[in-house]
């Protein structure tokens, strides 16, 4: 990401109204924002433009489920560096090791976060992928 751009952030959430929220949110804060409704949506997206900074990835879509989003991101080249967080209702223990097997940076139960958390929380992973860069 060039210097002086504002960092890109991709958030796959088939809830209108939390996307709306984080978007906002996010924008507010100075990311600029893409969101997609469904993982293939999603997926089509970010291989035509493979500029993300970070993704927040909801775990059930209405299509594909977020670990198969996933498993497709970390085999494709140009999205596979791109850091992932994992957000989520349901934070079983299997889940969680499952997501971090396939390369997350972070499991984030939805229900127990406040929004500014999150907003701390991508601020954080990606000025950790930008100083072990």
């Amino acid at each position: 990401m060039p210097t002086g751009q504002k960092p890109h952030v991709v958030i796959i959430e088939d809830d209108d109204m939390l996307a709306d929220f984080l978007v906002q949110r996010l924008t507010i804060e100075n990311f600029d924002c893409t969101r997609y409704a469904t993982g293939k949506s999603a997926l089509v997206g970010m291989r035509a433009a493979p500029d993300a900074s970070l993704i927040l990835l909801d775990i059930s879509l209405p299509d594909i489920d977020g670990f198969e989003v996933l498993t497709q991101i970390k085999k494709d080249a140009r999205l596979a560096h791109t850091p992932v967080i994992i957000t989520s209702n349901f934070s079983q223990e299997k889940d969680i090791a499952w997501g971090k097997q396939l390369g997350i940076e972070r499991f984030l139960n939805k229900a127990s976060l406040v929004p500014s958390e999150i907003v701390d929380i991508v601020t954080d992973v990606i000025a950790q992928k930008k100083a072990a860069a």
